[in-house]
């Protein structure tokens, strides 16, 4: 999701740096190819690459003369079309043509394994979302949790720049459809309707709402430009009020005082976040929107997507639990299959704990804190009063907790 979110930025930045260069068009065409390979979502990219065209070009539609007759009558007519960006034509052409050479696996059967491929896509199994502290999977969850989780798993500042920025972008879109033909306008209403487009498809239409962010992540980084064009307006307008009545000298000093206070403004609440989080934890961060990790836990919001099997847990069980069998709960087989992996590469050690697929037979369980399985109350009461060996909280919220399996029948008093 990260890779195509970066692939559909490059491919939208790339769009406006060619303009009507055919060549420059020809690496647009390949770049996306490239990114439809990456992520199905990545074809609806071209959505508002063609909005901005159009919004740009649209008066070069029309009705030319060609022809007419004696007696005066209406002359015949033909429609005229406004020229197309060479980008758009070599992303019709040359974008499927790269999006097959690059994925071999279709080669041997070409057309029924991509109808296959886009038959996964359009009836994808259900995921457990836990979101107003309910487990959805079908019927999925409301289309507002799209919204809600984007933009609360963001700093508010963040937003708040970005909504100066939207209001920006909506401006120049304006401007597009009177006739400018300005990159800066071209930018920001390329943004705004990426990142529009990003959120819209999946709260608006019905699909699968599950892991967090993960179905919309090309969301932020058209949110960061935005945010950048909001943080410029707002330091533009407060610089422009203290430098009213003070000399131009004074003026350039007092500018660069303010970007940086905007700046730090709006890059500290992230920072913090990152402190927070530090060590692999970094989809448990919730904005001030939402309160937070402990106001999302309390609002019945995930503390966290997918699994924890990250390095900080495997090497804690390296120290808590070596030589002991290790069992997690509530889903064991994701953790056992990547600690595997991380014992491969030598990030934990080859002799260390022992995976267990059993509760029963387990030395030491770890209870993720991930209210989305069904299991998760009667797990919980189950280590209820074990002797907690390791756990990790941000904010103050448990999002694993490492006990000695009291339960085991050798165990019970």
């Amino acid at each position: 999701d990260v890779p195509v979110a970066a692939m559909i930025l490059l491919v939208t930045a790339a769009f406006e740096r060619a303009r009507d260069n055919v060549r420059a068009g020809l690496v647009v065409g390949v770049l996306f190819g490239l990114a439809t390979a990456t992520k199905l979502n990545a074809p609806f990219a071209v959505l508002p690459l063609l909005a901005v065209t159009l919004l740009e070009r649209w008066r070069g539609f029309g009705l030319e003369n060609v022809g007419g007759d004696v007696d005066g009558k209406r002359d015949l007519a033909s429609l005229r079309l406004p020229s197309v960006p060479p980008s758009l034509w070599w992303m019709a052409s040359v974008g499927p043509l790269v999006f097959v050479l690059v994925w071999p696996w279709l080669w041997p059967h070409l057309l029924p394994r991509i109808g296959a491929y886009v038959a996964f896509h359009l009836r994808h199994y259900p995921i457990y979302l836990f979101y107003d502290g309910e487990i959805w999977e079908k019927p999925f969850a409301p289309g507002m949790a799209s919204v809600v989780l984007g933009f609360g798993s963001v700093p508010v500042v963040i937003v708040v720049s970005a909504a100066i920025g939207a209001l920006k972008a909506f401006g120049s879109i304006k401007l597009l459809a009177l006739g400018a033909t300005n990159s800066r306008h071209r930018i920001l209403a390329l943004c705004l309707l990426q990142g529009l487009l990003s959120v819209g498809v999946v709260a608006l239409s019905d699909v699968p709402r599950y892991g967090g962010e993960k179905l919309f992540m090309p969301l932020f980084p058209f949110l960061a430009v935005l945010s950048a064009v909001g943080a410029k307006e707002v330091a533009d307008i407060v610089g422009g009020w203290l430098t009213s009545s003070r000399s131009s000298s004074m003026s350039v000093a007092t500018r660069c005082v303010t970007v940086a206070v905007v700046c730090a403004a709006l890059l500290t609440p992230g920072v913090v976040g990152i402190g927070k989080t530090w060590g692999g934890y970094g989809l448990s961060y919730y904005g001030e929107l939402v309160g937070g990790l402990r106001g999302a836990t309390a609002r019945g919001y995930e503390r966290t997507y997918y699994d924890l099997a990250d390095k900080d847990l495997a090497r804690t069980l390296d120290e808590v639990a070596a030589g002991q069998r290790v069992h997690v709960e509530p889903n064991h087989k994701e953790y056992a299959r990547t600690w595997r992996w991380l014992r491969k590469d030598g990030v934990i050690a080859r002799d260390g704990f022992v995976i267990d697929s059993s509760f029963d037979s387990a030395d030491i369980v770890v209870l993720t804190h991930e209210r989305r399985w069904r299991t998760y109350p009667a797990l919980r009461e189950r280590v209820r009063g074990c002797k907690v060996l390791a756990e990790k909280r941000v904010d103050g919220v448990p999002l694993w907790t490492v006990t000695e399996n009291y339960s085991r029948p050798d165990r019970r008093n």
